[in-house]
């Protein structure tokens, strides 16, 4: 079968006995636009003319992308089969490997035309989401040794698989040549033996890589729970980590699953966060209160973090509690992990309630937290004001955000804290709401927006009754004045009424 993908620019090519392949590999090769070509092994025996099809592959020059899915032992010669391709398209720049066995002696083939065919690659991925499936150590290492013929190039560099010291020892050696490294993601499980200083050296390595900016060391399944025997970076990887982090620019860092080690040591791995993270994953990571107390002073600092998961940390109610209130003087978090942690009391979801929408004052409202769009937190019927805050942030316009707060939870002004402005606030009242009149049917508030209008005015007046009184004072004192200098200019008859009521007029000004 022959998926097209919507681009236009992929195709995915799975088992089939249409005599078709030999013209598709034909197509294929004179296509002069086509990016990505993912081979499918999965029922890889049905293709009875596979052996016709790779050698037509093999002028084409525009792929990009080449990945092989789900190839099985006996397939090793597919890598053999796309040597010619390998040596002819100066193009292709991401190799991925996704829940392949190769064997021994398909890794070898893989690693040779990695070192003398591949020119052009910047981006190499072996994952294994099988673990128990996946290569041994010697073979990975085979590989990881390839990439050294050319690291200056290699920007970035996925393994997940079947990890020991062999494989850890190779990619500290090629870390140290790598100068364009963006991304490094590394899990797996340990097969061997003990390889904590393996993993030390590797991360060391890996730091001073100056353009790096993901570092994923995530030991967890699919399913977000921790793979048995996976890496563990130790308390002296830790420490690495520690010291590195404040002089690097880091974009994410997932951590999730690994061992946190002892509390102090990951007390000070969250405070030497970098202030560049935008995610940030420490799930399945035991954090204690000392660890919350110090994330919780990460962000209130308001750092450029955008992606916060905690997951399953055994993060008790008061650390959550503390959380909460952190996240009301952030402006930069939208998506926060808390799912399998204690559960959530009426404390913490107040806490939650508050730091999304503080309807104790209309200023407080303001000033609450319109960014974050999703909580996820241990499964609970949760707290339908926090679930409604969330609702409302998820929309771009946080200015609007804000309006439909004020404009959902405040009925009723009070104008008293604004009245110094005089005249100027009771415009500005009146022009807000006017522009979230629009809005007003999301909250069951048709019609209301006018009267709300009209009761502005009337507080503000009852607020500042001699800020009216001078001014219609001074409004009819201009009038008589005039009336007066008029009679003297064409030399009527004086009136003097008219020069009583100044006199009143003016006394009334005298006295306010």
């Amino acid at each position: 079968m022959v998926q097209k993908d919507s681009d236009d620019l992929q195709y995915i090519i799975q088992g089939s006995r249409d005599k078709g392949l030999v013209s598709l590999g034909l197509a294929i090769g004179k296509n002069k636009h086509l990016s990505r070509l993912v081979l499918d092994g999965y029922g890889l025996e049905r293709f009875v003319h596979i052996e016709s099809f790779f050698p037509k592959l093999s002028h084409n020059t525009s792929i990009c992308l080449i990945e092989l899915y789900s190839f099985r032992g006996i397939h090793i010669n597919v890598i053999s089969q796309l040597s010619p391709f390998f040596y002819g398209n100066r193009n292709l720049t991401q190799l991925k490997i996704s829940d392949c066995t190769l064997g021994t002696e398909g890794c070898r083939l893989l690693a040779l035309a990695i070192s003398t065919h591949i020119s052009s690659l910047t981006c190499f991925c072996i994952v294994n989401r099988t673990i128990n499936q996946g290569h041994s150590d010697e073979d990975l290492a085979v590989i990881v040794q390839a990439l050294k013929v050319r690291p200056q190039q290699l920007q970035e560099l996925h393994i997940r698989d079947n990890i020991g010291s062999r494989t850890l020892g190779a990619l500290e050696s090629l870390l140290h040549y790598t100068t364009d490294l963006r991304y490094l993601g590394l899990n797996g499980s340990v097969v061997n033996e003990v390889v904590n200083d393996y993993m030390a050296a590797v991360l060391a390595a890996a730091m001073n890589c100056k353009l790096l900016h993901s570092l994923n060391l995530n030991q967890c399944n699919s399913n977000g729970e921790i793979m048995n025997g996976g890496i563990d970076i130790g308390e002296e990887g830790i420490d690495v980590l520690a010291s590195a982090l404040p002089n690097n620019n880091l974009l994410r860092l997932d951590l999730g699953g690994i061992n946190g080690g002892s509390v102090e040591r990951l007390k000070a791995l969250v405070i030497a966060l970098p202030r560049s993270l935008v995610t940030l994953n420490l799930s399945n990571i035991s954090i204690g209160e000392s660890e919350v107390k110090a994330l919780a002073g990460v962000l209130k600092a308001d750092p450029p973090l955008e992606t916060l998961g905690l997951n399953s940390c055994g993060i008790r109610e008061k650390g959550i509690v503390m959380l909460a209130e952190a996240l009301a003087n952030n402006s930069r978090l939208r998506i926060v992990q808390l799912s399998n942690n204690d559960v959530i009391t009426s404390e913490g979801w107040q806490a939650f309630s508050n730091s999304l929408c503080d309807t104790s004052t209309v200023n407080k409202t303001y000033l609450s937290n319109h960014m974050i769009e999703k909580i996820r937190l241990h499964p609970s019927r949760g707290s339908q004001d926090v679930t409604s805050a969330l609702e409302l942030n998820r929309c771009d316009d946080k200015g609007l955000v804000a309006k439909k707060k004020i404009l959902k939870h405040h009925r009723h002004f009070d104008i008293q804290p604004f009245v110094q402005w005089n005249f100027k606030v009771l415009l500005l009242l009146i022009g807000w709401l006017e522009s979230v009149a629009p809005f007003s049917a999301e909250f069951d508030m048709n019609g209301t927006v006018e009267m709300r209008k009209l009761t502005v005015v009337y507080e503000f007046v009852q607020s500042l009754p001699e800020l009216f009184v001078l001014t219609y004072s001074l409004q009819e004192l201009n009038l008589l004045r005039y009336e007066q200098s008029r009679r003297r200019m064409y030399q009527m008859q004086a009136d003097p009424d008219l020069d009583s009521r100044i006199v009143q007029v003016e006394h009334r000004l005298a006295m306010l």
